[in-house]
């Protein structure tokens, strides 16, 4: 059984180490562009308090996920590399993995950068509240990963913007109809127990996409994925 996983974990990092290496050069500029732009706004409209920092932060780091899945999913439909991967000794679960990683490895690199430059007091001040919203942005990429691979170009990007465009909408309206429900959100947000509860449901959520797309994977042939 020790055998058995040091081989399954073996074949994940291979595949890891393939999409760092081809994409390095990519996730290094998009990184760099990020920062970038980040630095270009708040020199053009500068944050007038901390949360006005984290705000654009984890706006700039959600659009990301659109850059990472395009290197991950996109690029590789195009160009058949899947074709490849699937003609080797890999199960679905192995390519679903390490695809999953290598976009959370990027999540985590853009993010950590770009709040270590622009906002670290938030980091050092409220180290838990940071780490949900990093999770979140995983589960935004994850379900990026899942639409790019078995949508079009168009729908692939559509679908995620939607789903969070709805969430944001709906806590508007909550906020302005039910603001007795958004206080006691706040307040257990505030008190930890809340962040714990966002912190599973979006591990859960994580695991469940990956289920999914594995799933999804194993019933359909290798030229419906592939453009």
């Amino acid at each position: 059984m020790n055998m058995e996983w040091k081989a399954h974990a073996k074949k994940t990092l291979a595949l890891c180490f393939k999409d760092f290496y081809l994409h390095r050069l990519e996730i290094l500029g998009a990184w760099a562009g990020l920062c970038l732009f980040i630095g270009l706004l708040f020199y053009a409209i500068p944050p007038k308090s901390v949360q006005q920092q984290v705000v654009a932060l984890v706006q700039a780091n959600l659009f990301m996920n659109l850059v990472y899945s395009e290197y991950l999913i996109y690029r590789e439909k195009t160009k058949g590399t899947f074709v490849w991967l699937r003609s080797m000794p890999l199960g679905d679960a192995h390519i679903v993995t390490a695809k999953f990683a290598v976009l959370a490895a990027c999540q985590i690199g853009g993010y950590t950068l770009s709040l270590g430059l622009f906002a670290p007091l938030f980091v050092l001040q409220l180290p838990a509240s940071a780490l949900v919203i990093l999770l979140a942005m995983i589960c935004v990429g994850c379900m990026m990963l899942n639409t790019r691979w078995f949508f079009n170009q168009r729908m692939g990007m559509v679908i995620p913007v939607g789903v969070i465009v709805l969430l944001l909408g709906a806590y508007v309206k909550l906020k302005e109809h039910c603001p007795w429900i958004a206080e006691k959100l706040s307040e257990g947000w505030h008190a930890g127990g809340l962040k714990v509860a966002v912190a599973a449901v979006e591990i859960a959520w994580i695991l469940l996409m990956w289920h999914l797309m594995v799933r999804l994977l194993g019933r359909r042939d290798t030229p419906r994925l592939v453009n």
